[in-house]
């Protein structure tokens, strides 16, 4: 799982493809699972019962996640077709381009002065 870049000499380096960030990402995110029960516990009482999410609250969270999922995984896999020089700059376009898209669309809520200067930033980085 290697790819070969060129760094800022010019020179051949090989750079590691998105085996080991997917398995950052994900275990990252199963971390979280129990750091979530503890603080649950911790302000709640060890005796307290975690409560079932109900139907709705899943269903509402699950296509964030599927699509968020998808999304990582075509941005893993096109990091193994594109030069890295290339995949970060596109990488931090998404911010761009959905912001775009929430304004042609009007979905809400509205991008207030903080997500503005945020976008900002990240087209200035781009």
């Amino acid at each position: 799982f290697l790819l070969e870049v060129y760094d800022s000499e010019g020179q051949p380096t090989n750079f590691f493809k998105p085996l080991v960030v997917t398995t950052l990402v994900y275990g990252s995110l199963l971390a979280s699972l129990p750091l979530h029960v503890a603080q649950y516990k911790l302000l709640r009482g060890w005796s307290t019962p975690l409560p079932l999410p109900r139907r709705g609250t899943v269903l509402t969270l699950l296509w964030p996640a599927v699509f968020d999922t998808l999304a990582l995984t075509c941005l893993l896999v096109g990091l193994t077709k594109v030069r890295a020089s290339v995949y970060e700059p596109m990488r931090g376009s998404i911010i761009i381009f959905t912001a775009i898209f929430r304004a042609a669309l009007r979905m809400p809520p509205v991008l207030q002065g903080g997500h503005l200067l945020g976008i900002v930033l990240i087209s200035a980085a781009v």
